[in-house]
């Protein structure tokens, strides 16, 4: 790689002047070739905020008599009224061009020749930066300038690093939004959860509940009871009974209801009874009006017919409610156990359906 390193000096003015004497070329130099060089080399002075004065505008000055040294150079400037002098040469090697320049700048009074190797697909663009760099109008250092065949100019360089700066930061914001969306993501799945955990709050509390319609309640039933324990003198059986029931849902206890009961009994024997307790109902379900629990009572069992024997009586009973409406209900008695306490206890086993209507 041909890499040539030269030091040149800026500029003085805005639209300096710059004497560009003709292109020295090969004998065999395509002269399109050489025009659009010498075109190029005109734009890039301008670009650099330098007025272009051509040969044709160099009074008379003789192509074939360049000037030799730095006081005909001089002579040159201050004939045009210029503050530079330029006599460009160009030569190909291999697929690049080889351009030297001697330059002459009237302020410094300096006499300089550097040479660019450009390849021939980026001609102007390098050439550009190389004129930009020797005529530069900021500051008087001198200050190095270099080209080279495959490398980067300064100026592309720097802008290499704006864009990978300018690509580093276009990461950088992309994954500052792709992190914000995932946090909002997050906090939206959080949000969902919230409020789906505080609907089901809302539907297990504000659920159906257990006597929640109407206070009062009054039932009709059937049951039937088989006589599992007797005492030795009595034989066993089985009973029917016609069952009403009264109750009464305490506010401060959901599910809690106080109950009192009229029993009508046939079959192996024919009685009445009355009772009085409790029953509790629990409800854990939230779309479906069903409530699960039981009661227990104590009561008083009179025969009317046999023995006519008056009996204390403790029941117990698993119990199962289905809403049919507002105030309707079904209830089940599974299991319901019946103990009398007349001739050495009796105890009865048994089972039942009721249904149940809530007034005020």
């Amino acid at each position: 790689m041909f890499t040539t390193v030269m030091l040149v000096s800026t500029g003085l003015a805005h639209a300096d002047r710059v004497v560009v004497l003709p292109l020295q070329t090969e004998a065999a130099a395509d002269q399109e070739a050489v025009d659009e060089l010498e075109e190029a080399l005109a734009e890039a002075i301008r670009a650099a905020g330098h007025e272009f004065v051509t040969e044709s505008h160099a009074l008379q000055v003789d192509a074939a008599a360049l000037p030799s040294n730095a006081n005909e150079l001089r002579a040159v400037a201050e004939l045009q009224a210029a503050q530079w002098v330029m006599i460009p040469s160009q030569d190909q090697s291999g697929s690049a061009n080889r351009i030297s320049f001697r330059l002459f700048s009237v302020a410094w009074d300096r006499d300089e020749t550097f040479t660019l190797l450009l390849p021939d697909a980026d001609v102007s663009s390098r050439l550009e930066e190389a004129i930009f760099a020797v005529l530069s109008r900021e500051g008087a250092a001198p200050h190095e300038v270099w080209m080279a065949s495959g490398d980067p100019s300064p100026r592309e360089q720097e802008r290499v690093a704006r864009d990978e700066e300018a690509a580093e930061e276009a990461r950088r914001l992309e994954e500052l939004e792709r992190q914000r969306q995932q946090e909002q993501a997050e906090e939206r799945a959080q949000q969902e959860a919230n409020r789906a955990r505080q609907e089901e709050e809302r539907q297990w509390n504000e659920r159906s509940r257990y006597g929640d319609s109407e206070a009062m309640m009054m039932g009709v039933g059937l049951s039937g009871m088989a006589l599992v324990a007797v005492p030795e003198e009595a034989s066993g059986g089985g009973l029917v009974a016609l069952q009403g029931r009264f109750g009464y849902a305490l506010e401060a206890v959901a599910g809690l209801e106080l109950r009192a009961g009229l029993d009508i009994v046939f079959g192996a024997a024919s009685a009445f009874s009355i009772s009085g307790g409790a029953a509790y109902l629990y409800s854990p379900f939230t779309g479906t009006p069903i409530h699960v629990g039981g009661s227990a009572s104590l009561g008083y069992f009179q025969g009317i017919s046999g023995g006519r024997t008056a009996s204390f009586m403790t029941r117990i009973s698993g119990l199962g409610v289905w809403e049919l409406g507002s105030n309707s209900a079904v209830e089940l008695v599974v299991p319901e156990l019946t103990v009398l306490s007349s001739g050495g206890g009796t105890l009865a086993v048994g089972g039942g359906l009721r249904y149940l209507h809530r007034f005020d």
